[in-house]
């Protein structure tokens, strides 16, 4: 973990000192929590993660890593991601936007899974279906989503809601549904968001966690409380 955050802290400068170039944006950002569709990938501790985006018109690239923690029976702390998308149509119509994400894990490249993508939006809503033909190796696997977007007025708040549904032969006797309801508000040029996450995946006790990944909340997946602080580079001239 350790060497992980000090490959994010080196990055995030590296980034920085490269943001001010058109089209390209550096997003760190800090966490309590990874979570990831109703699942702790910081077995319910913080992390730390960077994003970095290119825009060119419709075309968006991106890299993305993040601290996280499994526990000692998968050898790795770092997830970094590639992705690539396009999005077409228009606001007074519907957006489409279709892309790929290479969801990595240096130290556990047996983990690595491959997952296109497409989403549709108009106004609020979007709603994406994601799909792989092997889900870290364990097989096929769906994900369905909608979100939902509701700024506050002129407040600088926004009220984001999600719901989704993991399925398909990965999943096999434990498919599951997971919900989300988070309060998002920006201050100058940090935004800090408090989100409530919950699922019906399979529970696991602290025991049980220890046991089967040798850290107690691994993979949590009950209900829980997330606070998160990110901003993004460059920040705009005053």
């Amino acid at each position: 973990m350790v060497n992980a955050r000090a490959y994010l802290a080196g990055l995030a400068l590296a980034v920085a000192a490269s943001a001010a170039h058109a089209g390209v944006t550096a997003t760190p950002a800090v966490t309590s929590d990874y979570d990831f569709r109703g699942i702790s990938q910081s077995a319910a501790g913080p992390a730390g993660s960077l994003g970095v985006d290119f825009n060119s018109g419709a075309v968006h690239l991106g890299t993305w890593v993040s601290t996280i923690e499994w526990g000692p029976t998968y050898k790795g702390s770092t997830e970094w991601d590639l992705l690539a998308d396009y999005t077409f149509g228009s606001d007074e119509t519907v957006k489409v936007n279709v892309g790929v994400i290479d969801y990595m894990y240096p130290s556990m490249t047996d983990q690595n899974t491959v997952e296109p993508w497409v989403t549709v939006s108009k106004n609020w809503f979007s709603g994406s279906v994601r799909y792989t033909n092997d889900w870290f190796g364990l097989g096929k696997a769906w994900y369905l989503e909608g979100n939902g977007t509701f700024p506050i007025g002129e407040s600088g708040y926004s009220v984001v809601a999600h719901l989704g549904r993991s399925t398909g032969d990965a999943w096999k006797s434990i498919e599951y549904t997971d919900a989300s309801l988070a309060l998002s508000k920006t201050f100058g040029n940090f935004t800090g968001a408090i989100k409530y996450v919950t699922s019906d995946a399979p529970e696991l006790t602290s025991k049980q966690s220890l046991k089967a990944f040798g850290k107690a909340n691994a993979f949590e997946t009950r209900d829980r409380v997330i606070l998160t602080v990110s901003t993004t580079l460059p920040w705009a001239s005053k």
